[in-house]
């Protein structure tokens, strides 16, 4: 079930939200670089296909923290 409503352009507060909801492992920073993005954009500093490619990077990193976690038998798997 997804958590939804307004947010800022850190995603704050329902993209953690739904990230702990569903017990997704992510950095902890995550918000800051999406900020960034948002901001670069804005500002015309990058074009839309670069904030695409940088956001596709923020959800790599993402995988790579929820796929590198320890996995551990009568805990989380």
């Amino acid at each position: 079930m997804a958590i939804n409503g307004d947010t800022d352009r850190e995603g704050a507060p329902i993209l953690e939200a739904n990230l702990l909801q569903d017990y997704v492992k992510f950095p902890r920073n995550v918000g800051a670089f999406l900020g960034f993005i948002w901001n670069q954009l804005d500002n015309k500093e990058i074009d839309q296909e670069r904030a695409q490619e940088m956001l596709d990077q923020v959800g790599e990193w993402i995988s790579v923290c929820e796929s590198q976690q320890p996995k551990w038998k009568t805990w989380n798997c």
